[in-house]
């Protein structure tokens, strides 16, 4: 069930260095001549140069490899307007016409080319953020709102839920880190916890780095950072060793090599960690799994995290 692919752009992309804690590194080429594959998949990445999305990119062309598939990849690589150049690449994979579709969906200018997928017959698969009000064909990744429940159940602990917060997500459009901000306000209600400052960061340390900065200084009484987006805290932790705050506490997510060095050194509280790895291996399987047999078995797929601290630091992944 092979279609010929006319991409504009990147679509088979060569990715640098490694990823995070017992993430494969990406290899320099794909498995395998695309040729040789029964199935031709596109992943729509937001960005592309990112530990994060690398994990998952692996993860994809493990699954590739195994299945006889080929995935092309295709997106911005770097986070400056990912929202808004992610549209951009999702049309031209719906102008190639694949076999099937796997992309970041927690931007909300996605659904309608999400849509104009299932009129055109092709299977899309909701990597890390969902779109349930579209066609999408199932959702893989994290339970968000259990995601932000657990975020915010350790910004309690770690503050004995008394804190005045600033919160970094990467973009406000973002609708997936929405959720998981509704989550936390929602495990945090109870307590004499609010949020009282909001930021963007575009996950890119040193634009969340500036945007705290410009946030304590509006808002010198806070004692609390939250930030979602897998480079936000990064930009956090270095003002927060660069100033001397260290009763200022720091939830965040995501174990790329910079993080985990802040929490051995007690900079960053706490990390929650995604599984991008699996959202990519198993995604290429639901989404063979759909055009073979036209379903899947659920709606939506958890791939579950992990809670990181100093004192698990070296050991989580065992």
């Amino acid at each position: 069930m092979k279609k010929k692919l006319c991409l504009i752009g990147l679509i088979s992309v060569l990715l640098s260095a490694g990823c995070g804690s017992r993430n494969k590194t990406v290899p320099d080429l794909p498995p395998a001549p695309a040729e040789e594959r029964d199935y031709d998949f596109i992943f729509v990445c937001p960005i592309i140069d990112n530990e994060y999305w690398q994990s998952c990119i692996q993860g994809i062309w493990d699954a590739d490899e195994e299945l006889g598939t080929t995935t092309h990849v295709t997106g911005p690589r770097e986070a400056a307007d990912f929202d808004r150049e992610i549209i951009r690449y999702m049309g031209e994979a719906l102008e190639s016409e694949p076999d099937g579709i796997m992309g970041y969906a927690g931007i909300r200018a996605m659904f309608p080319f999400i849509n104009q997928a299932g009129e055109k017959g092709i299977p899309f698969l909701a990597v890390d953020s969902d779109a349930p009000s579209t066609t999408r064909i199932a959702y893989i990744g994290t339970n968000l709102y259990a995601f932000g429940y657990k975020a915010g159940e350790s910004m309690v602990r770690l503050t004995d839920g008394m804190a005045k917060i600033g919160y970094i997500c990467s973009s406000f459009s973002a609708q997936n880190e929405a959720e998981v901000l509704r989550a936390f306000e929602d495990a945090i209600s109870d307590y004499n916890m609010d949020i009282i400052a909001v930021g963007e960061g575009w996950s890119d340390p040193e634009r969340a780095a500036g945007a705290v900065e410009a946030m304590l200084a509006e808002c010198p009484e806070i004692t609390a950072i939250f930030c979602t987006g897998g480079y936000n805290v990064t930009g956090a932790a270095r003002v927060k060793k660069m100033q001397g705050l260290n009763s200022l506490i720091l939830v965040g997510f995501d174990d790329v090599e910079e993080n985990l060095a802040f929490v051995r050194e007690g900079v960053i509280d706490a990390l929650l960690v995604q599984l991008p790895y699996q959202m990519g291996y198993q995604g290429v399987h639901l989404l063979k799994e759909f055009v073979d047999k036209g379903k899947v078995e659920r709606d939506a797929y958890d791939t579950g995290s992990i809670l990181i601290n100093q004192e698990n630091v070296d050991s989580y992944w065992e």
